[in-house]
């Protein structure tokens, strides 16, 4: 049965109340009856839960428990099984709540597994995980006040890692890094975890590449360079970790984020509270107290005038402040309908299949083939294709060619929602493979990752649109222009490439980001290919060959004429709208 929209969003305010403690037990009959009858109910729960715990794992929820929702299913189950049956309220019913709430947990645990977009965690018992670190110590003690703490942090997520030569296969999840051991990743998240002997008191850091890494003699962090949020509950002595300009001390519970680059250090507090202390100030007592909120820069000593500098926190600068499930669109038979109206070629929408994708445009047969391994994200209103939460890379590659004649005039549109900022490929025209592995390229459409582009042609953090003909894999050849303002990871965002005869133009929401020349026409011949930059994996230095992309896309449509200003805008707002209105209950 389909939920009707006036009681999905009485689902999801009944979700936030119980959530935030606020309920009373008319609101939670209420809410398993809709549990009951409408299973969409329990994956919108889900959902929602997902969001609360990444508000909450960034230090933004304001609830005194957590994810009360969650424990009150659980409760709801306890306390029917624990009555009588002729206590036992309507027996069909409550024959169905132990379902219900099972469901609606491992859902909740299936969602926040998707949103960490990790590959596994291997929390337990430390003597069950992979790779452990054999000569790491579990506990050192700590100098300043004899408390036992974590001498070996473990290495318990990874997301779409890319690390520096010759450490890729030594990292594996589970391992426990001992003294002096370097991370330096080159893209990616990565998560590890602390622990205390004593009091089981931890700290769950988060880092996004580019970064680098440096594990003390007291098993904490010294970050060198990059980003990274901190998840802190530490009771007897305090949490550290050091910069190149300071100390950032927590003695309690936190949520933190810093920035560490060569000209200064940045400290975000979401949650809690910190203490500072810099490297070039005169003894070891704190000079910056934070409280939640507040954010300060440390700048060295370089002009002879140490400073701080103190402005608003700031969650929005780090990837993991959101969860994935957070912007969700509908694509509703309104964009279908607009869609279909300016005739695309091929029209990719991802709501059926699982190992292969039909046309819904006018080339008969052009059907898309998963190879590897790919995910499927379902809300209520939409399916997506995901890239990046499996172990062994995955594409979408077609078998037929397109376009199927020369063309001076083309578009291809999609939306996209990148897990975070890196060097990945989201579409491209690819031609037969070389004796090396790669392919040529007639199109690119590709993201630029934080650091300096890796060739000449590139620009950090930007969305890239390359055209080539003929297709060529050499990077000076062909025309190629990049936006100069970055693209937002988290996020839906619609992507347009479009050529209007010598006039190369790329757009993002609607806007033109980008523009170059080339009167050369797209060549034909060539297969279209989502997800990474050639079909097949390629072994090369630092791994980032096939340039895998790490997120969610939808809607591809591709076309052999340019589409006007006014459809790409229509076809934007009309993605961007609210879900309708469903019938009456």
């Amino acid at each position: 049965m389909s939920i009707p929209q006036h009681i999905l969003r009485e689902v999801r305010t009944l979700i936030l109340t119980i959530d935030a403690g606020e309920s009373t037990e008319t609101d939670q009959r209420r809410f398993t009856k809709l549990l009951a009858k409408y299973p969409e109910a329990m994956a919108e729960t889900a959902r929602l839960l997902d969001q609360q715990a990444a508000l909450a794992d960034a230090g933004r929820s304001k609830a005194k428990t957590k994810f009360p929702l969650a424990l009150y299913a659980s409760t709801a189950v306890s306390k029917h099984l624990n009555q009588s049956p002729s206590q036992r309220e309507k027996p069909t019913f409550w024959r169905l709540m132990p379902a219900i709430a099972a469901c609606l947990l491992l859902t909740h645990l299936a969602a926040v597994g998707l949103t960490w977009i990790a590959l596994s965690s291997t929390d337990g018992d430390p003597d069950q995980s992979m790779a452990s670190n054999a000569n790491a110590p579990d506990y050192v003690q700590d100098s300043t006040n004899g408390e036992l703490i974590s001498a070996a942090p473990r290495l318990v997520a990874m997301t779409g890692c890319v690390w520096d030569d010759g450490e890729t296969g030594q990292l594996q999840l589970g391992k426990k890094l001992g003294e002096g051991e370097v991370l330096n990743l080159l893209e990616g998240i990565v998560a590890l975890e602390f622990g205390q002997a004593e009091n089981e008191a931890q700290a769950k850091v988060r880092v996004e590449g580019p970064a680098r890494l440096f594990i003390r003699r007291d098993g904490l962090l010294e970050l060198n360079s990059g980003k990274l949020t901190a998840d802190v509950h530490w009771h007897g002595g305090a949490f550290t970790i050091a910069t190149a300009e300071g100390t950032i001390a927590i003695s309690d519970a936190a949520s933190i984020g810093v920035v560490a680059t060569s000209e200064r250090s940045e400290v975000h507090v979401f949650h809690g509270g910190v203490e500072l202390s810099a490297l070039w100030m005169q003894g070891n007592e704190p000079i910056v107290q934070l409280a939640e909120g507040e954010a300060v820069a440390l700048l060295g000593d370089r002009l002879g005038e140490p400073a701080t500098v103190h402005f608003e926190a700031s969650a929005s600068s780090f990837a993991w402040s959101q969860s994935m499930a957070f912007d969700r669109l509908d694509f509703g038979h309104a964009y279908r309908d607009a869609i279909l109206e300016s005739k695309p070629d091929v029209y990719w929408r991802f709501e059926d299949g699982d190992d292969a994708v039909e046309n819904e445009g006018r080339l008969e047969g052009f059907t898309g083939y998963v190879s590897g391994s790919v995910s499927w994200y379902n809300t209520l209103e939409n399916r997506a294709l995901e890239f990046g939460l499996t172990e062994t890379p995955g594409l979408l590659v077609s078998r037929a060619t397109w376009p199927t004649e020369d063309l001076d005039n083309y578009t291809v549109q999609f939306w996209v929602k990148p897990s975070h900022y890196h060097k990945g490929a989201l579409l491209g025209l690819v031609g037969d493979t070389l004796p090396d592995g790669r392919c040529p390229h007639s199109l690119l459409l590709e993201l630029s990752g934080l650091q300096e582009g890796f060739d000449q042609y590139v620009t950090p953090n930007a969305l890239r649109f390359v055209h080539r003909s003929p297709a060529s894999v050499l990077p000076e050849d062909g025309a190629h222009c990049s936006s100069e303002s970055p693209y937002s990871v988290r996020q839906w965002q619609q992507v347009v490439a479009r050529k209007m005869g010598s006039r190369l133009e790329l757009f993002c929401n609607a806007e033109k980001v980008a523009s170059a020349e080339n009167s050369k026409p797209l060549p034909v011949g060539n297969r279209v290919l989502i997800g990474q930059v050639y079909p097949v994996f390629i072994k090369a230095s630092r791994g980032i060959a096939h340039r895998p992309f790490v997120g969610q896309i939808d809607e591809v449509s591709l076309y052999g004429r340019a589409l006007s200003d006014k459809e790409i805008r229509r076809h934007y707002e009309l993605g961007r709208q609210s879900p309708p209105d469903g019938d009456s209950m």
